[in-house]
């Protein structure tokens, strides 16, 4: 469960929760649109936002789960696919978490000390 850098981790973990948020977002714009069927909205133009949106959110991805990996192997963020059902609220409650083990890990850090092998004094050279 070691990551060299938790400050960066936790970081584009949170790039990428933003990143969820923001699709999110523009996908209820869309649907809200579309029920209203309002004539002279450009869906076109909100689609394009969105799927940039989710061009950013497929190059994070494997960086994701790679920490993910190194962290918490049995979480949903190491197998997601982008379009499973509810994949956005599911992806966001696990990169949540990530934060939160990211954050252990500093906290835990700054008052246990690092982990590191203890050495018996006796086996030294004398």
């Amino acid at each position: 469960m070691n990551i060299a850098e938790p400050g960066k981790a936790r970081e584009k973990v949170e790039e990428f929760i933003d990143l969820l948020n923001e699709l999110e977002e523009h996908e209820l714009q869309i649907i809200e649109m579309k029920w209203a069927s309002l004539e002279g909205i450009d869906i076109a133009y909100e689609d394009r936002e969105a799927d940039t949106v989710r061009r950013k959110i497929r190059e994070l991805k494997p960086l994701i789960q790679d920490i993910s990996k190194r962290i918490k192997p049995d979480s949903y963020l190491n197998t997601f696919k982008v379009g499973d059902s509810d994949w956005i609220t599911n992806v966001k409650a696990g990169a949540e978490e990530l934060i939160g083990i990211i954050n252990l890990m500093t906290t835990n850090k700054e008052i246990l000390g690092p982990e590191s092998p203890a050495l018996a004094v006796r086996g030294l050279h004398p």
